[in-house]
């Protein structure tokens, strides 16, 4: 008799999985008939989930973490999709949404494993990208990247190595190529002073300021 009777269960089980109407790629998760969360297919599949499931407290412990999991990496892409981020900003921006320091390492050493988050790429575009649409000098690029949490030994590094003397004395030529206006009319030396304190701010040695001006000196007297 005992053999024909329903098999009854003391502990939750899965009773629905089903693709969610407005988000298709994602999948609603029903534990005892009520929803218990969302996930993405992949995540599904990783849990391994399937209706009928009977689950454990210490299996709905597993699923609870490797959903939350999840929320923490959609965070953490979702704010790489709008530009590249040191690992410090991530780690910022993480802790400002309220997650704890576990996950925060967690998904950063995900990132990592995933080439999404690298310091010295990250760097590295930042020079480039400065460069092409607003030239700063070495050492304001090396100021800027330290705020940004890069290490001082990647900053200096990736600054010197991808700015030679010659570029940087040229990016601070051209920077003064909107300013030739301005400076007509004035007297060399008052030229000489404001073109200094201009280029100075900007981070620009010494010497690439001296190569500037001089070039700068013969366009206006052209």
């Amino acid at each position: 008799i005992s053999a024909n009777l329903p098999y009854i269960s003391s502990m939750p089980r899965i009773t629905k999985l089903e693709p969610q109407v407005k988000h298709p790629s994602r999948w609603s998760i029903f534990v005892d008939e009520r929803f218990f969360a969302g996930c993405s297919e992949e995540m599904m599949a990783s849990l391994n989930l399937h209706v009928g499931d009977d689950l454990s407290t210490q299996r709905l412990d597993e699923i609870r973490e490797a959903l939350g999991m999840t929320k923490v990496r959609d965070s953490a892409l979702r704010y790489l999709a709008r530009r590249s981020r040191s690992e410090s900003e991530m780690r910022k921006y993480l802790e400002r949404k309220g997650y704890d320091s576990s996950q925060i390492d967690t998904t950063i050493a995900w990132l990592q494993e995933k080439k999404y988050l690298d310091d010295t790429q990250f760097a590295e575009a930042w020079v480039r990208n400065r460069q092409q649409l607003a030239p700063r000098g070495k050492r304001r690029l090396m100021m800027e990247l330290f705020q940004k949490g890069i290490d001082r030994d990647t900053a200096t590094q990736t600054v010197q190595r991808g700015i030679s003397p010659e570029e940087e004395a040229d990016a601070a030529y051209k920077s003064l190529q909107s300013r030739k206006n301005r400076y007509r009319g004035m007297e060399t030396l008052e030229i000489k002073q404001k073109i200094y304190n201009f280029l100075s701010y900007r981070g620009f040695s010494s010497d690439a300021v001296e190569s500037a001006y001089e070039r700068f000196i013969k366009d206006l007297a052209s």
